[in-house]
């Protein structure tokens, strides 16, 4: 008999500050959030025990793309409808990054075990905004 692995678990989250939501993503279970106001906007993270985060931005005066240190290797960029998909991988350590730029929104995640990789760009392709 061949061994089942078991699905990762997700739950829904539900971005919001104050009054304002601003859409839901299904996201790996088990995560610390905090939520950041940085005057022309926010930034809300969700924290994981291996050290991977999500990155979820919206507003003005923020540095897009997200992650562009020289750490930060491009593997691709592509236009996708009205997003520009970016993933890359950590210089010297075996962890994976990506983001999803929509312009005032952005989300990504960083520090992603290799083995994680397609359970956190899942996340941030969930996501659904509100109307």
């Amino acid at each position: 008999m061949s061994a089942r692995t078991n699905p990762t678990q997700t739950e829904r989250f539900v971005w919001r500050y104050g009054a304002h939501e601003f859409g839901t993503l299904d996201v790996p279970s088990g995560f610390t959030a905090d939520t950041e106001n940085y005057t022309e906007g926010i930034v809300t993270r969700l924290h994981y025990a291996d050290g991977s985060c999500i990155v979820l931005q919206r507003g003005l005066m923020y540095r897009i793309p997200m992650f562009q240190d020289p750490e930060h290797i491009l593997d691709s960029s592509r236009r996708i409808n009205k997003k520009t998909v970016r993933r890359g991988h950590y210089a010297n350590k075996p962890e994976v990054w990506g983001e999803d730029d929509f312009g005032l929104l952005n989300l990504g995640f960083a520090h992603v075990p290799r083995s994680r990789r397609r359970e956190f760009a899942s996340a941030i392709e969930s996501f659904l905004p509100s109307h």
